[in-house]
């Protein structure tokens, strides 16, 4: 380490206890390249062609794995799509009704005013038919107190007969 100090200029030259923001702090030394003149051939071909039979089977076992997967995520995805227009198709029949209901509050609510104008109109002319009744009766007392003298099963007479 220290001779790594002294190669980047590390006024301390120590890398460890280095308090100064120098290269020796910051980056360790490079490690030395690997030769590939020490290592034979044939185990260098023999770790690759392990290594890539290994690769080999994990990939089979990988897309045998996914196989199923890929089938579920389809049925999934055409059960949601499924669903999905089922939905659609609720939410466009609820606002059709909605709709509906709408329309039908709407006449409900103008036939409540006609047959409230019509009752108010049936109120006033009752009242003004009673009205008539009682005039009516008050000449008919007036007329049978004027006719006390007359018979006064005749006046019963036109009376039940009148009313």
């Amino acid at each position: 380490m220290a001779r790594f100090a002294e190669q980047v200029g590390c006024p301390l030259g120590q890398v460890g206890h280095c308090r100064c923001r120098c290269r020796c702090r910051l980056t360790p030394p490079p490690s030395p390249p690997l030769s590939l003149h020490k290592i034979p051939f044939a185990q260098v071909y023999q770790q690759l062609h392990e290594r890539e039979e290994s690769l080999s089977a994990e990939l089979g076992l990988a897309q045998a794995q996914l196989f199923p997967l890929r089938k579920d995520n389809a049925r999934l995805v055409r059960s949601v799509n499924e669903l999905h227009r089922d939905a659609i198709a609720s939410a466009e029949a609820n606002e059709a009704e909605l709709r509906g209901l709408r329309l039908e509050r709407s006449r409900l609510a103008t036939l409540a005013e006609e047959a409230a104008f019509l009752r108010a109109q049936g109120d006033a002319q009752l009242g003004a038919r009673q009205a008539e009744v009682e005039q009516l009766k008050a000449k008919l007392q007036a007329f049978s107190d004027a006719f006390d003298g007359i018979d006064s099963d005749m006046v019963r007479a036109v009376s039940i007969l009148h009313f």
